[in-house]
Parts: C-alpha cells; structure tokens; sequence
C-alpha cells in the first residue's frame, strides 16, 4: 500500500529536517548547504525502502516503531475492516492532493509559458533568452529563459543578467524541479514546504556570493536586491531576486 511509505516518507524528512537545519545556520559553505537539502529530500524517499533486520540496537527498535506506527493507525484491526476503511478514505484524500498540487504546477507553467512566448526574446552572451515584458514585474530566471520589464533592461541590466545568469549556470533549476517533485508528493508535510524555503535561500546566498566575485559594487548590488524585493512567488520552478528566508 502507497500511503504507509509516503507517511515513513515524511517523518523521514521531518527528522532530517529537524537534524540538519540547525547545523546548516552555522555553515557559511553554501554549495555543501546545497547538497545536504538535497540530501534529506532524496533520503526522505529512500529510507522507508530500507528494512532494518536482525539485532536488538534500541536506536533501531525505536526508528523501525516510528515507522511502522502510521501502518497500524492506518489499518486498524484487520477484523474490523468495512468495505470503505480509513485507510481507503485517507488515501482518497492523499491523492486528490496529489493531483491537485500537480494541475496547479501544470497550469501554472503553461499560463506563464504563453506570456512569455507574447513577449520580446533577446539572445544574451551565454546562449541564454532574455524575455522583455510590458509589465512591471520583478525579474527571475526559469530554466534558460530571464524574464524583466523593458524598465529594468534599459537601467538594471548589467546587475539583472550577472544575477540571474549565476541561477542558470549553477543550474539551480534542477533543484526547483527536485523541490516540487517531493512538494507534489508530500503536499501534506509542513517540512517540505519548510525545506524549499531553505533551498531557495540557499541559493540566493549562492548567487550573491558568486556576483560579488565577479567584482560588482557590494553596496549598489544590496540597495538594487532590496529594491527588487518583490516577486513572482507562485511560479515553482523560477528563481528570482526574492530575499525572502
């Protein structure tokens, strides 16, 4: 049965979060931050797989009871099973869920893909597709495509594309469909959404660093990001200039 594993899944995750989160506050290395959230999102769904076997550790008695509670509160006594038991209701509910969050990742991508297709596309220097929009609204990269305003394009380009060129060469995309893969499946667990809050942090701090590096003013860089501090947040697999942590 699907709804066992994907609550092992869970708690795996909440554990890991719980566990990890606290020493990544502390580490300033922010790619090995990167792989550690990636990290627990995988291990998550890779845990439940394991079964532990033989021995009388009390650490694993205690992990392998945690795991196996969410079975019996959801099959209950065999006995008593009727023709719809809690378990089905409760799966009913997961997958609806499921399917939601998926359709709303869906029509989201397209609604925004057909904006974009109306709009200006510029080649930049590194093959990437600058798309120029009417509208004023806070830049951002989705995979290889760099959506601004044409306001930001003709006074903000150099800090614009150096920021959200970063995002695409770090390849932080293939993190935000990881992220959205384990939010589709776990859309019940406050710690994934908790965990694509950090990634996405993460990856700002990447950004930046990189940006800095490059030899860009640290004080203009700061007031422009907070200028920019405003976004197209329900876009899931678009990163933008969102300071949010």
């Amino acid at each position: 049965m699907i709804l066992p594993y994907i609550i092992k899944s869970a708690m795996a995750l909440a554990l890991l979060y719980v566990c990890i989160i606290p020493l990544l506050e502390k580490e300033t290395f922010h790619r090995l931050n990167r792989i550690l959230i990636l990290g627990c999102l995988i291990m998550s769904f890779a845990i439940p797989l394991v079964h532990f076997t033989g021995g009388t550790n009390p650490t694993v008695d205690m992990v392998r009871q945690a795991v196996q509670l969410p079975e019996v509160l959801i099959n209950g006594d065999a006995k008593e099973q009727s023709v719809w038991s809690w378990a089905d209701i409760m799966t009913c509910i997961y997958i609806i869920g499921v399917v939601a969050i998926f359709l709303m990742t869906v029509v989201l991508t397209v609604r925004l893909t057909r904006q974009l297709r109306q709009c200006e596309h510029i080649t930049d220097n590194r093959g990437n597709t600058i798309v120029l929009t009417d509208c004023a609204t806070s830049p951002f990269c989705l995979f290889h495509y760099i959506v601004m305003s044409r306001d930001d394009y003709a006074n903000n380009r150099s800090f614009i594309l150096t920021h959200e060129q970063e995002h695409i060469r770090l390849r932080h995309y293939i993190d935000l469909i990881i992220l959205q893969c384990a939010i589709i499946v776990q859309w019940f667990n406050p710690f994934v959404w908790l965990i694509g809050k950090n990634l996405k942090a993460i990856h700002e701090f990447e950004v930046d660093e990189a940006v800095l590096n490059k030899g860009i003013n640290a004080t203009q860089y700061q007031q422009f990001l907070v200028i920019k501090a405003v976004g197209n947040r329900l876009q899931p697999f678009a990163n933008n200039l969102n300071k949010e942590s």
